[in-house]
């Protein structure tokens, strides 16, 4: 499965294991270290670094001792191709298409506020 979401990229790193104790981390802690979160399969810390300026060296992917070093862009673009690929395996499946249909959005204000698109006080 990590193979046809991986994309190109030559060897993969972040295991659906380290990336959920990643998500926990960040999200429940607000840090990059899942040395002890029970879901973590290799990686003990995450360093996320910025995109590097014109003339700068980027850094991606690496794996230091148990650090996970990301470049926050790529690893975004990363997650995004792969989604991307996720959904056009599953647009045939019901349920998944369903479970999609209360999904978030994120709404494009160019033209102002659409009203039609606020929930309604009983959903809030």
């Amino acid at each position: 499965m990590l193979e046809r979401y991986r994309g190109a990229k030559n060897k993969v790193f972040l295991s659906g294991a380290d990336a959920y104790a990643l998500r926990c981390a960040y999200v429940h802690e607000g840090g990059g270290k899942v040395l002890y979160h029970r879901a973590r399969e290799a990686v003990a810390h995450f360093y996320l670094v910025a995109p590097p300026s014109e003339d700068g060296i980027g850094v991606h992917n690496c794996l230091a001792e148990d650090t996970l070093i990301l470049q926050v862009n790529i690893f975004c673009r990363d997650m995004i191709d792969a989604v991307g690929r996720w959904s056009n395996d599953v647009r045939s499946d019901q349920a998944v298409q369903q479970r999609l249909q209360s999904l978030l959005e994120i709404h494009d204000m160019t033209d102002g506020l659409t009203l039609l698109a606020w929930p309604s006080k009983a959903l809030r």
